[in-house]
């Protein structure tokens, strides 16, 4: 018989194909159904990590990644003078300056009301308020006039007035913190770069007050500019004696983006792997078993004239096309996972383009990958001794 004449045509051994998976839909749903997860997962892991990098690169650049820290270096928590601050807020890429120092816990109560509360005090002064960009949305925010006058007012954290009940701004409203009475001047609705102040009280900062545990003064910069500006605040601060500050920034916001983003992304991939092999696994079993079943007929088809390399041909194809419809459905089920997680989280999906592509391919890969020993086990039956086993 002519070469031509028996060399399976591709359009005939796809329907072949076919007809064989569509007789057994039970375990060709199974197997697609384990493909269809893991290429889901592998998916998801590429378009989260896309998504995250947009969004943790946003965040990074808009808060950790654009502050300068400047502490004491020795015991003393002496805070600075308004000429030394002058100087910092000078230097070439700070937007603003300010002091935040934290006090001994004390107990802070609403006149006429019973809960106490214990907390952990807080002094700010009017460019820590730019600074750590603190939102105010009742009352108002500590203005220079305030600070300087030294009157007894506060500002007190969303989360601790609601704990302490009855906090209002209208003038009748008093908090008495550790024993003195300040007047409510505002309530902080958010802190983005100091969260725990929505759960304290905030008094003008006062540098001949009493000592502070903890003082820091604290430069906000534009992006890219915070490590020139750790550099100058010592400098800027103590002329004569730069030691006496110690500035710290934040880490190079790409070097821990990408630390993050690769953290997650490996987590996840780890995670997609272990389905991807189980779904190899699971189609490579219902292949097997779906060539036990049909030694009888593969038998005939040897005794007809097909080859081994016809019949390991076939028996790849179907596992193929298992994957493949494995990988299409896994595909499409990522893309919707992925933009259900983006919209609970308020972020724009992010997908790049040869993420669909490469998933159906890979379900491809899967399939020939897990078919390989069922076809060579197919393909070493001999005619009689299939038939007689069929």
């Amino acid at each position: 018989m002519p070469d031509e004449t028996r060399r399976l045509r591709r359009s005939l051994l796809l329907r072949e194909a076919w007809r064989t998976v569509a007789a057994r839909p039970g375990a060709a749903v199974l197997s697609a159904a384990a493909t269809t997860l893991g290429i889901a997962l592998l998916v998801l892991t590429v378009g989260l990590t896309a998504t995250a990098e947009r969004r943790v690169a946003a965040g990074f650049d808009a808060l950790r990644a654009t502050e300068v820290l400047l502490t004491p270096t020795g015991p003393d928590q002496r805070g600075p003078t308004t000429a030394e601050l002058a100087r910092a807020a000078r230097i070439s890429g700070v937007e603003a300056v300010g002091v935040l120092a934290q006090y001994a816990p004390a107990d802070a109560t609403v006149t006429g009301r019973p809960t106490h509360v214990s907390v952990d005090p807080a002094s700010i002064d009017h460019g820590a308020v730019k600074a750590l960009q603190l939102d105010v949305d009742r009352g108002s925010a500590f203005d220079p006039w305030l600070v300087e006058t030294g009157l007894p007012a506060v500002l007190v954290g969303a989360e601790l007035a609601d704990r302490l009940g009855g906090v209002t701004v209208d003038g009748t409203s008093s908090i008495s913190v550790g024993g003195v009475q300040h007047l409510v001047a505002g309530i902080l609705s958010d802190s983005p770069r100091r969260p725990s102040l929505r759960d304290t009280v905030l008094v003008p900062h006062d540098p001949d007050g009493r000592d502070p545990a903890t003082l820091e003064i604290v430069l906000r910069t534009q992006p890219g500019a915070a490590q020139q500006v750790a550099d100058l605040a010592p400098l800027a601060l103590g002329p004569t004696d730069p030691g006496s500050w110690t500035a710290s920034a934040p880490p190079d916001p790409d070097t821990l983006r990408v630390g993050i983003e690769s953290g997650v992304r490996n987590a996840l991939l780890g995670v997609s792997a272990a389905v991807v092999v189980i779904a190899g696994l699971s189609i490579g079993n219902a292949t097997f078993v779906s060539v036990l079943q049909r030694r009888r007929e593969i038998g005939v088809r040897r005794a007809m004239g097909a080859t081994a390399g016809h019949v390991r041909l076939q028996i790849l194809t179907e596992a193929a096309l298992v994957g493949g419809l494995g990988g299409i459905a896994g595909s499409s089920v990522g893309i919707l996972a992925l933009v259900v997680i983006a919209n609970l989280q308020r972020a724009s999906p992010v997908m790049p383009a040869f993420a669909v592509p490469a998933a159906a391919g890979a379900g491809v890969l899967l399939g020939l990958l897990a078919g390989i020993f069922p076809a060579r086990s197919a393909s070493r039956l001999e005619p009689v001794e299939a038939m007689r086993a069929g």
